[in-house]
């Protein structure tokens, strides 16, 4: 061993310029996958550690309607009896301020003791938990976010109104816990007391209201038991059943599929650095070869020459880990900090043990998996050969080296499917991502060899090209695939952008995309809105209404909710099939088509 470690000790000192390129390109693919992982791992640890305070209780029952007194009387049952409970309600109305300027919100109405876990951040209040705003349900006071303070021209202790009823704006909202995870609002909340909602006669007959109950558990129970439990007994597909975990991997779905986007991503640019290194462990152990025929010539055995190669990329996987590691660990804070301004949370990002192991394991283990095919000239190695002089030792090749590469592919494959949440998701990635490798693979290999032939009369210059890229194979192959890849997912993201923008119609100046949207306008109430906007110089033009509906019997017989699986939580394909399942849809209709 210590004649192994010698040798490839004494090899790397005398190739400085072939490590310092191979660690410096792997160290650059490392870079951005182990950026990605920190960041997919620091985003499931906050959701994971802040979930009760993303759902504001331990379990909730949710709907777009009123949740039955029977319905409720089941979800008591299966729980256990020192549960505590809460009532929210939530729905988007207008506001209107003392000068009479209105604006959509998004009304809050709650009970006292919400939220169970967390608390509400106030501009005058400080911090308070759900049992420390008993006053706030004694009097119609209101808690508003700043942008609808600015919004409604309103000032503190101002009253507000909201339908039939005024509330005194009492405090601005900073932070808030409790039925946060909802990945987008369309509107600032406004916060009222529960007690008061019926003064507002906002909700009646046919309005689009959620009706969530909130569950606090006694201690030491385990959550998702119980969650299971209450999702059998609750079989109506309109009802959702949601632990806390269940919201706060809903609360984390967009950054999630943000991060498996990047992760796939970092992917390829990692294969791309993995590329470029091994084709320059290819040219440096073409070049040592004749060194290495001699060495064996004098008594040492292939195995030994394998050792000594292993041991180096080994060697040189740590060295290019380790600066990685190193400048992933200076970047991050600041990426943390703006990954908070965008979302709005704080968010810290840091390199854990996990992405550690995993990038030094990925610097070693492609380095030995890209080396395998150029390591089989070792095998294929005759002493003999350095008597030839027209013969490069162990450069006879092998319809084995295609062979050899489908372990490394293997491997991205299975990086492919750990790091991204879907296995659809990956296995199309890879299959897209291989296709392409093959087609590339494919045109450098005859296309040299034709190029070869259609230059054999060209300038001196041009026929030299094509005959160097021909007879020198696997160097230009390596170049080829590295540049094509390289291209095709540059060009990707924006062909991508413009057929989606071609397809929708943001290119056509005479298309028919909407241009205004108004919420909860009634039938009877369209006209008085045209005359208004004709005044204005404005007329609506193509009017679409929209109403909401959902599912009461499929095929004849009443819909019930379909069973979820505990792996659904960690498979968006599953997530999107359940939620069309249950969701509410927009149904829309017109008198004609519309006419080019």
């Amino acid at each position: 061993m210590s004649f192994i470690l010698r040798q490839a000790w004494r090899e790397m000192r005398n190739s400085r310029s072939f490590c310092f390129f191979y660690s410096l390109n792997l160290a650059l693919g490392l870079i951005g996958f182990v950026v990605v992982d920190a960041f997919r791992e620091s985003i499931e640890s906050k959701v994971r550690n802040e979930s009760k305070e993303l759902l504001g209780a331990d379990l909730a029952i949710r709907a777009r309607r009123v949740i039955t007194e029977e319905e409720i009387k089941q979800a008591r049952n299966t729980l256990p009896v020192e549960t505590r409970e809460a009532k929210a309600v939530d729905f988007f109305s207008m506001a209107a301020g003392p000068t009479g300027r209105s604006r959509l919100v998004k009304v809050v109405a709650i009970d006292p003791g919400f939220p169970f876990h967390g608390t509400f951040k106030l501009e005058k209040g400080g911090e308070k938990s759900g049992n420390e705003i008993k006053l706030f349900h004694e009097d119609r006071l209101a808690w508003i976010y700043p942008e609808a303070r600015a919004q409604l021209g309103i000032k503190m202790g101002e009253k507000l109104q909201l339908g039939e009823a005024k509330f005194r704006i009492a405090d601005l909202i900073e932070e808030e816990t409790g039925l946060t995870f909802q990945p987008t609002d369309l509107a600032p909340k406004v916060f009222i007391s529960r007690k008061f909602l019926d003064h507002t006669n906002l909700l009646g007959e046919g309005s689009l209201a959620y009706h969530t109950h909130l569950f606090q558990l006694p201690q030491g129970i385990d959550t998702d038991t119980f969650g299971r439990g209450l999702e059998k007994a609750l079989n109506s597909p309109e009802v959702r059943t949601y632990t806390h975990r269940q919201a706060g991997h809903r609360a984390g779905r967009l950054l999630r599929y943000l991060s498996d986007f990047l992760s796939l991503v970092s992917l390829v640019a990692l294969f791309l650095a993995c590329l470029g290194s091994g084709f320059l462990f290819h040219g440096f152990l073409t070049h040592r070869m004749p060194e290495l025929a001699t060495l064996v010539s004098l008594g040492a055995t292939r195995r030994t020459a394998l050792r000594i190669f292993l041991l180096q990329l080994f060697l040189l996987g740590i060295f290019a880990a380790l600066p990685a590691t190193l400048a992933c660990s200076l970047l991050l804070p600041g990426l943390g900090g703006m990954i908070s301004e965008m979302t709005g949370s704080k968010v810290e990002v840091w390199v854990s043990s996990r992405s550690i192991l995993l990038t030094f394991a990925v610097a070693m283990g492609s380095g030995w998996l890209l080396a395998l095919p150029a390591l089989s000239k070792v095998r294929r190695l005759r002493p003999a050969e350095l008597f030839q002089e027209a013969v490069r030792p162990g450069s006879k090749p092998s319809r084995m080296n295609l062979l050899l590469a489908l372990p490394g592919l293997l491997a991205f494959w299975g990086l492919c499917l750990a790091q991204a949440h879907s296995d659809k998701l990956a296995n199309v990635f890879f299959g897209c991502f291989l296709g392409s490798l093959i087609l590339l693979y494919i045109l450098a290999r005859f296309g040299f060899g034709l190029g070869e032939k259609l230059f054999g009369k060209s300038r001196l210059s041009i026929r030299l090209a094509a005959r160097s890229l021909a007879r020198n194979r696997a160097g230009a192959l390596t170049g080829f695939l590295a540049i094509g890849l390289g291209v095709l997912l540059i060009t990707l993201i924006p062909q991508t952008h413009h057929g989606l923008g071609k397809e929708i119609g943001l290119d056509d100046p005479t298309g028919d995309l909407p241009s205004l949207f108004l919420f909860d306008l009634q039938e009877e109430q369209l006209n008085a809105v045209q005359s208004l906007l004709e005044k204005e110089g404005t007329p609506l033009a193509n009017i679409t209404p929209w109403i909401r509906g959902k599912i009461k019997t499929l095929k004849g017989m009443a819909y019930e909710k379909s069973q979820r699986q505990e792996e659904e939580l960690n498979n968006p394909d599953e997530q999107r099939r359940n939620a069309f399942r249950n969701r509410s849809f927009n149904l829309s209709y017109r008198e004609k088509l519309l006419g080019k």
